[in-house]
């Protein structure tokens, strides 16, 4: 193991002090002992630290330091190859920033993108406003500008064929975030070596997870106790892959737990509060008491459905059960109160590290995973508290 420049300086400057104090007797000697302790010390952190300000690779992870400091061992290995993070511009364009989770995205994104080492100036974000058109339009701008990267949380997921064709002419690669495009379409990335890559949450296993946490209920979700789950559907685009297959998903894991199930009625809400409100309001007038279940694409829906039953007068977590994807501060809230059975939670900070440090190494022309699906964690009454403090870092 090698000894630091500095450590090595530092020891040949002590013994210089230590023939100067050799002359000036027993108080010499005793400064002369506590010094040579010193320097001994001095040389084990050195050696031990290996004094290249850098963690153990053998590890195959990154510590949370390394992450705060810099990003994670392989952007920075792929920096180290020519590519100076400070000089990259990076094009970010979000479905919606009014939405809470792709609000609290953007930050991340950010935030990971400048841990690498990217200046804040060079990292344009734009908010598409849930607006094709408008997306269309910051897509158009990144890449008639020269961006050396773009990352799209689309808008309309169909689009994502048409952005990374467009994005991979003028060779410029697309990270795509959160709104999972056909798998159809990641397949032909991987097949025909276009720098393109997924990263967001696990859908196909969303469904299932909150289906299970219906069936966890005493009841299994058969409130009324006919034996069958009445259920609404509030989905949210049906351009998106996941809304249909959490639908899917949410239906069989109802009929694992051995009980009947019934679709009362389905529609997209398009992540809005207000419309998940009117539809659980039309749906109590016209079904009443049948109605026991409501799975819901998203939080603004979950918080919508909560607020449509109570005007409704049905008591949300009593007499209707309302579960969810994602989480956010608000419906921490509300399952604490009871109100919300539960909800998934994706660590966005994890993939908007792994979205930036894909970039990079798209960038750097190396391959990366077509498909980064991250798993969900259930969030309930009994976990609640700790997941609210991981969304406050």
């Amino acid at each position: 193991m090698q000894i630091c420049r500095y450590a090595v300086l530092s020891c040949i400057h002590i013994n210089k002090i230590l023939i100067q104090i050799n002359e000036e007797g027993k108080t010499g000697m005793k400064i002369k002992k506590r010094i040579m302790a010193l320097t001994a010390i001095l040389i084990a952190a050195n050696i031990l630290a290996g004094c290249s300000g850098k963690g153990d690779k053998g590890s195959g992870a990154s510590s949370k330091a390394q992450q705060e400091n810099g990003g994670s061992a392989a952007a920075q290995d792929s920096l180290q190859e020519g590519i100076k993070a400070g000089e990259l511009k990076i094009g970010i364009s979000m479905y919606n920033i009014e939405n809470a989770f792709s609000a609290s995205y953007k930050e991340k994104l950010q935030k990971s993108f400048e841990d690498i080492g990217c200046k804040a100036e060079n990292i344009i974000i734009k908010d598409a406003a849930g607006s094709r058109d408008e997306q269309t339009n910051n897509v158009n701008e990144f890449i008639s500008s020269g961006f050396d990267a773009i990352i799209i949380e689309p808008v309309k997921p169909s689009e994502t064929e048409n952005y990374v064709k467009q994005a991979d002419a003028a060779g410029i690669p697309v990270i795509i975030i959160n709104r999972e495009p056909s798998y159809a379409e990641e397949g032909r990335w991987a097949t025909e070596g276009i720098r393109a890559a997924y990263v967001g949450g696990d859908v196909e296993e969303a469904g299932k997870m909150l289906g299970n946490m219906i069936a966890a209920y005493s009841n299994k979700g058969d409130i009324n106790g006919d034996g069958t789950v009445s259920y609404v559907l509030l989905q949210g685009d049906a351009d998106i892959i996941d809304t249909g297959l959490k639908s899917d998903d949410c239906v069989k894991a109802i009929a694992d737990a051995g009980l009947g199930r019934e679709e009362l009625f389905k529609i997209g809400v398009n992540y809005n509060r207000a419309a998940a409100k009117q539809a659980i309001i039309d749906v109590i007038a016209k079904f009443g008491d049948k109605a026991e279940v409501v799975f819901c694409a998203d939080t603004e829906a979950a918080l919508g459905a909560v607020e449509g039953a109570q005007e409704a007068g049905r008591s949300p977590g009593e007499n209707i059960y309302i579960v969810a994807v994602n989480t956010t501060k608000e419906t921490c809230s509300s399952i604490s109160s009871g109100k919300l059975g539960g909800t998934l939670y994706e660590n966005s900070t994890l993939q908007a590290q792994t979205a930036a440090e894909s970039s990079i190494s798209l960038i750097n022309k190396k391959a990366v995973e077509a498909r980064n699906a991250f798993g969900y964690t259930e969030v309930t009454k009994d976990n609640v508290s700790e997941i609210l403090e991981q969304l406050k870092n």
